[in-house]
């Protein structure tokens, strides 16, 4: 899903008020106009260029039903496109949109690499993990603890304990429930989680719980919500989930 940079600024900007005035309409309407001619250029203009696109194309792109030769040199006018003698571009395209669709671009391929990396895994859901049960025999290389000396209790169902001033946590199937509730506007969420439990760096953490949260906060920083979509919202009862998997060697926590 595509998506553009829109500033709060844009309804009361210079170059809005001075469109409407060249087109006598309402600051919001013209404002309006150039939303959704920003929204067509992400799919027929992605580097700003529209020199080979007609008046009459342009002005339709905008949603502008009236001259089309009147639009466009209000629009050029105003700032909002830029007519030089290599041709005629949306001002600023690269400072915006242009850095989106090059995200986006990127994170395309990065799922794709991922997609190739497991292709081969097993995946297994977090209800079905068989969890070892803990050994009732005495480890050999670790001193037997003294009846008086306190130990440290984990926290409420054994997802939290500490290690000296660390937090120290696991990943729960109850755990991956809450994450699904807080990051459901996340764009293909469950890629998202697969790809943060194998990771390698995940065993390297100990608190796992914190590791998860931060990688999916900053995913969807970098690629925005699903916006309702029934099909890519974890909380949608048409959503598509998949299984999981941890990586070799991880254990869920109880």
């Amino acid at each position: 899903m595509a998506w553009i940079e829109l500033h709060q600024s844009v309804w009361t900007h210079r170059k809005t008020l001075a469109l409407a005035d060249a087109l006598g309409i309402q600051d919001t309407y013209a404002a309006a106009h150039m939303a959704q001619f920003w929204c067509w250029a992400m799919d027929n203009a992605r580097n700003g260029d529209v020199t080979v696109m007609s008046q009459r194309i342009i002005s339709k792109a905008a949603g502008w039903l009236g001259d089309a030769d009147v639009f466009c040199q209000a629009v050029i006018a105003s700032g909002f496109l830029d007519k030089t003698t290599d041709g005629l571009f949306i001002h600023n395209w690269d400072d915006y949109s242009g850095k989106l669709m090059q995200a986006r671009e990127n994170n395309k391929e990065r799922q794709r690499r991922y997609r190739e990396r497991n292709a081969n895994v097993t995946v297994m859901s977090p209800s079905t993990v068989t969890l070892p049960l803990p050994s009732t025999q005495p480890n050999p290389t670790v001193p037997i603890r003294e009846e008086n000396t306190p130990s440290i209790s984990p926290h409420a169902k054994g997802e939290t304990t500490t290690k000296g001033k660390k937090r120290v946590t696991e990943i729960t199937p109850e755990f991956i429930e809450k994450m699904k509730v807080k990051y459901h506007l996340l764009v293909h969420f469950d890629e998202h989680l697969q790809e943060a439990l194998g990771h390698k760096n995940l065993a390297r953490w100990d608190d796992k719980q914190a590791y998860l949260n931060g990688w999916l906060r900053r995913e969807i920083e970098k690629n925005g919500s699903a916006h309702g979509s029934t099909e890519t919202n974890p909380l949608s009862p048409n959503y598509k989930s998949i299984k999981y998997t941890l990586p070799k060697g991880a254990t869920l926590g109880r």
